[in-house]
């Protein structure tokens, strides 16, 4: 088993848990029935940060992410396909499960639990299950994450809905940023320059000043 997954374990759904999508169908059945529909869906993972998931101090909802294959998530139209640079440094993101703006946290081949060679948890296709599913969830769960892969996945779900919406600043052009930094250079090399012994307190004159306090 890769080192980023766990066999599950205990009575309490945890944060990067995997769960089995034929096993959550009756769950869904009624208010996530889109979801159940969605075959291309291959199955789900827990979001909700595990201290809100122990059992006696649960939240009302618990958030779910579907997981996708990368493949199929590659075919639509807004995502690189061709072997850019721009294609090749996205695709670099999503294998080393850094921050991207698609959302996707990299789920590395397990083939005892159903995860293929090229899946992923689509951070932009949640949902929310009431509490009272906690058990058909636990039930279905077939995987847990590593605390390390679990805290990334939690740390880039932060990322990803925590951006501060702010007006872009005008860039500068290239030549007026270029001079913008010789500006800053000059002004660099003109402040006189300080040895250590300069700016240090020596001990004793901090003693004393302790002292008069």
């Amino acid at each position: 088993m890769h080192p980023m997954y766990l066999k599950p374990d205990g009575e309490s759904l945890r944060q990067g848990d995997i769960i089995d999508r034929e096993k959550l169908k009756p769950a869904l059945k009624g208010h996530q029935d889109y979801i159940a529909w969605r075959k291309d869906f291959e199955g789900y993972c827990v979001i909700t940060q595990a201290c809100d998931l122990v059992r006696g101090r649960n939240v009302d909802f618990i958030q779910v992410a579907v997981i996708r294959n990368l493949l199929t998530v590659f075919a639509s139209a807004d995502t690189p396909t061709q072997p850019s640079k721009k294609a090749h440094d996205f695709l670099r993101d999503v294998l080393g499960q850094e921050y991207n703006k698609r959302g996707f946290f990299y789920l590395r081949p397990e083939q005892s639990a159903g995860i293929s060679e090229n899946c992923v948890v689509d951070l932009r296709t949640m949902f929310s299950l009431h509490v009272q599913h906690y058990e058909e969830i636990l039930h279905a769960r077939k995987l847990s994450m590593s605390d390390t892969a679990a805290n990334k996945l939690g740390w880039m779900a932060g990322q990803l809905f925590s951006r501060v919406p702010t007006p872009d600043w005008e860039e500068l052009k290239p030549d007026k940023r270029d001079l913008e930094i010789a500006q800053l250079f000059e002004r660099i090399r003109s402040v006189p320059r300080r040895e250590a012994a300069e700016v240090a307190v020596p001990l004793e004159k901090y003693t004393q000043s302790l002292i008069s306090e």
